[in-house]
């Protein structure tokens, strides 16, 4: 398991993004401390990938 760490400019624009899509590629820096992995992640991209629209729906009502 790895911890996402976002400057808050980055969450701030990308926040819903990140959410929504189907797949992100995060691009940062990989920090470790004390047996603790983290991302401090510098750039986000959305991912296109095909998903089944039933898929999509899940959790959504």
């Amino acid at each position: 398991m790895i911890n996402l760490v976002f400057a808050p400019h980055i969450w701030d624009r990308d926040h819903r993004t990140l959410l929504d899509a189907p797949a992100v590629l995060l691009t940062g820096r990989i920090e470790r401390s004390a047996g603790t992995l983290n991302l401090s992640v510098r750039r986000t991209d959305v991912l296109d990938i095909a998903v089944p629209e039933h898929r999509r729906r899940i959790g959504h009502r």
